[in-house]
């Protein structure tokens, strides 16, 4: 039980920094009179009934506004490395974030049997096509052959889990890939 309080203090935590109408809370495991306030304040700003308890309406409602702005917040880190304007990208395309794409596709490569090797371009061929297909799939996107915003940040999410968090297996690979 211990646990899912924790889980509740810390989404509300999460969600009272970009919401300040929300208590702010340390997330401690113990469902005291700090976190019964910041659920109140929680159902309060979501016209919820001001139990300062967690019901099923509160909890879904917690989980949707987390749920939120983790979604928004990864979109805002992608937005400092992809060009915006540029999204959605389509086969044939070319541009400067493509080769930032393709080496991420090319790392995964080095981690996913079933992503082929990706060559750095900055060009969406064949190749880079196959695997943006391959990473909808494993993200629970419908494959389309387009780089639109949800594709991009569900690869982003792979590269940071998989690649930044630990190292890739054959750097040299990596670096015969990538064409001038």
């Amino acid at each position: 039980m211990e646990e899912e309080i924790r889980q509740i203090q810390m989404m509300l935590r999460e969600i009272s920094f970009f919401d300040e109408n929300i208590e702010r809370i340390i997330p401690d495991g113990i469902y005291g009179e700090q976190t019964a306030s910041s659920v109140r304040s929680f159902q309060r700003n979501n016209n919820l009934y001001e139990t300062g308890e967690v019901d099923n309406d509160t909890w879904d409602k917690i989980i949707e506004e987390y749920d939120r702005i983790q979604r928004e917040n990864k979109r805002h880190v992608l937005v400092q490395v992809i060009d915006e304007a540029a999204v959605p990208i389509r086969v044939g395309d070319a541009g400067a974030s493509l080769y930032v794409i393709q080496a991420m596709l090319l790392a995964l490569s080095e981690i996913f049997e079933n992503i082929d090797t990706v060559y750095v371009t900055g060009v969406f061929d064949a190749d880079t096509q196959a695997a943006v297909e391959i990473i909808q799939i494993i993200s629970g996107i419908t494959p389309n052959a387009t780089l639109d915003r949800e594709t991009i940040n569900a690869l982003a999410e792979l590269y940071m889990t998989y690649v930044t968090r630990n190292h890739v297996k054959n750097s040299d690979t990596i670096q015969t890939n990538i064409q001038k």
